[in-house]
């Protein structure tokens, strides 16, 4: 396994002491995965039985086979396992109680009655799982599954002395040198973590790695350790290997999944490993407690409670679920049923902090960053110290801008758990990056930039940040709280970091209500006017509604302000909501959450945002924009989307969805007919597979199969199951159209483009069909039929990039300047943030002196790259062309900002090009600063002279 990042610990194998070096080393990580009960397949010299390297593999038939076989301790301890998996507990005790009495060794006995103590744990009867577990640990010390077992439920029944004291034990086992077995190795490692010794648990993980490498159950944990310090590298390839050796773990299946929610904003493949895990274990809580969030991320509290609740019919004391309902309870503003379930939760563990932290980390997602303050105290009263709570104590402050308390308890939150990765970073940041920025203070905000950046972004952003404050508090009747801070990061991990504690995120830009953070500018590859502007909205938004707010509520109008303040800034996703009408896709507005956290990809989340923003235009159009002060003003009393629509319009939601669909079928009735496949909405290879079991002669499905196969990477089976398809119907047209897909994949372009013609053939036809047809002709050299076809997907839909992006390619390649101008204009008009066109459409306007044009292409260009000298020159030159010096010479001040060690030869230039212009007062101001700056007065004479 490559130990690349991995913690190399100085320490011998006889002593299990934390390495100074190793705080720098395990820094690789966040977030919190639940600590899972740990298949007992024993792994000692002689190896493990048949039945045990058979489960062990995850041939589950197999190893239940081979189990019913004989009744040794082994085979029970299997079927144990089984049955477990299959929710029965009951049958489960009973197997492991059968181990247990038939067992004759001691690690044999040991594993059996730690599987007796876990099972009558995870049913409810504590008391008892801490007789047995106590009673045989005292009389057989080295019984180390029971000790780790006994450990974990003191420690959960909040008897923190002495669950540590028990399983500080293994240090002195250890040190002994009588922990030794892979399985002894794992089980030392799960017990310092739960003694929070990280720096010890990872050592123990490494050794037990060196002595087996495919130990299944080991990499699991150990993947979970790394995972619940943000380590999602490691994490990744621990499990990865895990998953190689089984591919049906079901611990490893649900720690993939969480793995997945934690590094991406959608969850698609997240809900595909739970898919898996369920097949195997269908009542694992771990896997029913993750689904449970995702609901919660889905804005579906109804359907995460009797997750919850069905887990807690078997498992009466399992804390998680508790969480999960806790969290329900809160979110819907019920005090009574949160504090009857935390009374609940508190009877079990009366140090449960984690039932506030996690309930933060939900309240988190709906915006109310004030309450996750509150939240994370109250669970620093139930256990002082403990540091997942000073951490989101800490992030929470600076997210409401009480900065210099939040890194006070970063810092606390660090020298708790240095081996947190967000820790570390936050730390990092506010120690060594916040002192290169500043603070400007203006009117009714203040902004932060890096000191390099300083001088421009104070001449850029302001006037957009007051033009946006202007702009709402008249529009939304609403003054902001005092004291917002916008903060501008050109660094993308400070910006991360800042953020969420991770380097590694995609938004360009995020609103915590009181504070708004944004990437620099000087990226240079995003319109950072629309994306200030779309923040800025939030602001009022979210403080409007209390913090009370649906995401697709504040997403769907952050997005309509942008699409009214500039068309140009409107996103282009209409063929895949008419196809989303189609395939009756479109979701009730009540559904709308879960387009963006369902959504399979990044360009799904950007649907979502559209659809969103329809949503909100077509409210205005049809109930007028009070109505959207009216649901901002409902949310905070009613909560529910639904009793906001009722209300403040006046319609049940079914009403509200017909009149939606309608009002949509109206706008794309050009739509209407048109031939549609979509892609990026064919689902997993897992599901076709499950549909096809049930619609073998599908040919479309088939179809769909090659495609997904195609994704992996398997070739020769996606071959295998377009030629299927196609025996069964190759007159289908999204047979043909697939095939084409996976012709052109392969290079084959004469196979594509028969495929694609056939559909024609059939008298279809649609967007992405001719876009496929002109693209193909093009590579084969038709360009005449390549026009024809793409022209033809400009008239199906005139706001089709693609479709324009190569009629430009072959209108260069065919030299034809109409053409070219013709399709470089509607990029233009179509792209928001493309330097690249913006920059040739500005050229080619200022060529045919349209200097009307060029200037709106300019502003384009500094709109994407605002810091690039040449943008702003051609800002300058073409505001003189059109008298208009006020925009000149704002042009010129930023590059004088931007270009410091130019700063006198700008000034001349500024000076001179306004004085050749005939504005001469601007260019004296100009020319008394590069005298001011040094430049000799002669030079300076000299200059406007020429």
């Amino acid at each position: 396994m490559p130990n690349s990042t991995r913690l190399s610990l100085s320490l011998t194998p006889v002593s299990l002491t934390a390495s100074a070096a190793l705080l720098l080393t395990l820094l690789v990580a966040p977030s919190a995965g639940a600590q899972t009960p740990s298949d007992n397949a024993k792994a000692d010299a002689a190896g493990p039985s048949p039945v045990e390297a058979a489960f062990a593999k995850g041939d589950y038939e197999r190893a239940e086979e081979l189990s019913l076989r004989h009744d040794d301790t082994a085979s029970l301890l299997v079927r144990a396992r089984l049955a477990e998996y299959d929710d029965n507990l009951d049958l489960a005790a009973r197997f492991a109680k059968s181990a247990f009495e038939r067992g004759v060794e001691l690690e044999d006995k040991a594993r059996a009655k730690a599987a007796v103590g876990r099972l009558l744990k995870a049913s409810g009867e504590w008391d008892k799982a801490e007789t047995e577990l106590r009673t045989y640990l005292k009389e057989h010390p080295k019984a180390h599954p029971v000790r780790l077992e006994l450990g974990r439920l003191l420690l959960d029944r909040g008897k923190k002395a002495e669950g540590k004291a028990v399983l500080d034990q293994f240090s002195r086992f250890f040190n002994n040198g009588l922990l030794d077995t892979p399985f002894e190795l794992r089980l030392l490692g799960e017990a310092m973590w739960e003694l929070d010794s990280f720096d010890d648990a990872h050592y123990a993980f490494e050794k037990m790695y060196e002595k087996d490498a495919k130990y299944v159950d080991g990499l699991v944990a150990w993947s979970e350790l790394l995972l619940s310090k943000y380590n999602m590298a490691d994490a990744h390839r621990t499990l990865k290997e895990a998953l190689e050796v089984n591919d049906k773990h079901p611990g490893a299946l649900v720690a993939m999944a969480r793995l997945e929610m934690q590094s991406k904003n959608y969850f698609d493949d997240a809900r595909a490993y739970l898919d898996r895990a369920e097949e195997v274990a269908p009542g694992d809580p771990r896997m029913l407690t993750t689904r449970a969030e995702l609901s919660i991320f889905d804005s579906d509290c109804p359907e995460a409670t009797q997750i919850a609740d069905g887990i807690l019919q078997k498992r009466p004391k399992y804390l998680d679920a508790y969480v999960i309902k806790a969290a329900c309870r809160y979110l819907d503003d019920d005090e009574e049923g949160f504090e009857k379930v935390k009374k609940q939760a508190l009877a079990i563990k009366p140090d449960f902090a984690e039932l506030y932290t996690s309930t933060a980390d939900y309240a988190k997602l709906v915006h109310r960053y004030v309450e996750v303050v509150e939240l994370n105290r109250q669970a620093l009263s139930l256990e002082t110290g403990y540091a997942p709570a000073l951490l989101g104590l800490g992030i929470g402050l600076t997210r409401i801008g009480e900065e210099n308390e939040g890194a006070r308890y970063l810092q606390r939150a660090f020298n708790a758990d240095p081996y947190n990765y967000r820790a570390y970073n936050m730390v990092e940041l506010y120690e060594k990056t916040m002192p290169k920025y500043d603070f400007t203070a203006y009117g009714k905000f203040k902004l932060r930039t890096h000191r390099k950046q300083t001088d421009p972004l104070n001449v850029m952003v302001p006037p957009l940040v007051e033009e946006a404050m202007a702009t709402f508090e008249k529009k939304y009747d609403f003054k902001a709280k005092e004291g917002l801070a916008v903060e501008i990061y050109p660094n993308p991990a400070t910006f991360g970091i800042r953020s969420v504690g991770l380097p590694h995120i995609s938004p360009h830009g995020i609103c915590f209500g009181r504070v708004v953070i944004m990437r620099s500018p000087s990226d240079g590859n995003f319109n950072w006017r629309q994306v200030m502007w779309h923040e800025m909205a939030h602001v009022y938004h979210i403080q409007k509604a209390q913090y009370r707010v649906p995401r697709w509520f504040t997403e769907g109008l952050a997005e309509y302000e942008t699409n009214i303040k500039d068309p140009s800034w409107i996103r282009h996703h209409d063929r895949e909501i008419v196809l989303m009408m189609d395939e009756k896709d479109l979701p009730s507005v009540v559904e709308l959450d879960k387009r963006f956290t369902q959504a399979r990809s990044y360009k799904g989340i950007l649907r979502a945002y559209h659809l969103s923003s329809l949503v909100i235009h077509f409210v205005v159009e049809e109930y007028g924009f009070e109505a959207i002060n009216k649901m901002l003003d409902e949310f905070p009393q009613k909560r529910d989307t639904g009793k906001v629509i009722k209300a403040a319009l006046g319609v049940d939601v079914a009403t509200f969805d017909k009149n939606l669909e309608a009002w949509l079928r109206k706008r794309y009735s050009n739509f209407k007919n048109q031939f549609v496949v979509s892609i990026e909405a064919i689902p997993a290879v897992r599901k076709l597979e499950k549909k096809l079991s049930a619609e073998p002669k599908n040919a479309a499905l088939r179809a769909k199969l090659a495609v997904a196969l195609m994704r992996e990477g398997k070739m020769d089976d996606a071959k295998s199951s377009i030629d299927h398809a196609l025996r069964l119907d190759k007159d289908d047209a999204t047979v043909r159209y697939l095939a084409a897909v996976l012709a052109l994949n392969e290079g084959k372009a004469r196979d594509a483009y028969k495929h694609g013609e056939a559909i024609l053939d059939s008298f279809k036809d649609g967007y992405e069909l001719r876009v496929a047809l002109g693209h193909t002709a093009m590579m084969l050299e038709k360009p005449e039929d390549a026009r024809v076809h793409l022209e033809a997907a400009t008239q199906l839909y005139e706001d089709g990039t693609e479709a324009w992006m190569n009629l430009l390619k072959l209108a260069e390649s065919q030299s034809d300047a109409k053409l070219a101008e013709k399709a470089e204009r509607r990029l233009f008009e179509l792209d928001q943030n493309n330097p690249l066109v913006a920059r040739q459409r500005m050229k080619r306007m200022s060529d045919q002196e349209k200097y009307v044009a060029a200037m709106e292409a300019a502003e384009r260009w500094v709109a994407i790259q605002p810091l690039e000298a040449r943008a702003q020159r051609a800002v300058a030159e073409l505001s003189l062309e059109l008298d208009n010096p006020a925009r000149a010479v704002e042009a010129y001040e930023v590059l004088v900002r931007a270009l410091p060690e130019e700063k006198k030869a700008v000034l001349l230039e500024a000076a001179e090009a306004l004085e050749a212009a005939g504005f001469a007062d601007q260019a004296k101001k100009f020319s008394e600063r590069a005298a001011q700056d040094g430049v000799d007065k002669a030079a300076v004479d000299d200059t406007l002279a020429n």
